[in-house]
């Protein structure tokens, strides 16, 4: 697979744009659902690094629009074409941005601490899981809207547990092993339903975008996906030590688990990360057979 020096921007852009948008959304989406068992201090500190997230975000999405039309003219210079830069923001991808950076910009109100504006943020972080279906493979697929929705269910799951490390990290510094392991509790059963939900959406999506199985070794977006899947069952195996080992080691005030817990959080993080650039180039560079 050769890459060119356009294809490794626009894969580092949607890298980024996929890290910070997801952990945005899911830091909104976490304090909605968490807010009772969060302390005023740490649902400061989460809406803040939410609202910083978001920022970057916008500032991403924003970059990839001339890095589409530097691809499209093939030099730099095409960056500040005008009419490039018009098409790329009349394009699908450009639409995707202007209701991305409108959820995110949503997702800034989580700094004024009230029910109605972490309502607002967590509308605005729904808004950003739904503007990556429109665009990207999903969109190309003549099977209507389908597709688009099983994206945008399987984005907000995404957002959920991608964007639940930091502020589960943070809560993690607590002295306090039994009320961490209470938010763990909720989280872990929370996420039981979350990940059912990724893996049934996930399948449907694969069936569409491959038609058989058979396609995840014969195709370069087969292996891709292999490759992304085995990442998945690390992240699964990780939070299957935080839910079964480390949670019930909190409830009995084991209070070395807590250092565990931010240790095996870090690692998820890593391996969100590594989920994260295995997506973007096999989503910039390689498209799925059902497109062939």
């Amino acid at each position: 697979m050769d890459l060119s020096s356009f294809d490794a921007a626009a894969i580092a852009a949607k890298v980024l744009t996929y890290a910070f948008s997801f952990t945005a959304a899911g830091g909104a989406i976490f304090i909605f659902v968490f807010s009772p068992y969060l302390q005023a201090g740490e649902r400061a500190q989460i809406a803040k690094l939410s609202a910083a997230l978001a920022i970057f975000a916008i500032v991403f999405t924003a970059l990839r629009l001339p890095i589409i039309a530097a691809t499209l003219g093939g030099d730099l210079f095409s960056m500040m074409d005008l009419p490039l830069l018009q098409f790329a923001i009349q394009s699908s991808e450009g639409q995707a941005a202007g209701v991305r950076v409108m959820g995110l910009v949503l997702i800034l109100f989580l700094i004024s601490p009230t029910f109605m504006t972490t309502a607002v943020a967590a509308f605005g972080a729904a808004l950003v899981s739904a503007s990556f279906a429109f665009t990207g493979h999903s969109l190309s697929l003549d099977r209507g809207l389908l597709p688009q929705i099983l994206v945008t269910l399987h984005l907000l799951a995404v957002s959920f547990w991608l964007g639940a490390f930091f502020p589960l990290r943070y809560v993690a510094y607590r002295r306090d092993p039994p009320g961490v392991a209470e938010v763990m509790k909720r989280f872990g059963d929370i996420a039981l339903y979350i990940v059912g939900a990724l893996i049934f959406v996930g399948l449907v999506l694969l069936w569409i975008m491959l038609g058989t199985p058979l396609v995840l070794f014969d195709s370069n977006y087969g292996r891709a996906v292999v490759v992304k899947l085995l990442f998945v069952a690390g992240l699964l195996g990780l939070a299957a030590v935080n839910k079964r080992v480390l949670t019930p080691a909190l409830a009995r005030g084991d209070i070395s688990a807590l250092q565990r817990l931010r240790n095996s959080i870090t690692a998820e993080i890593a391996m969100a990360g590594l989920i994260l650039v295995v997506t973007a180039i096999f989503t910039t560079v390689v498209g799925p057979p059902a497109l062939e």
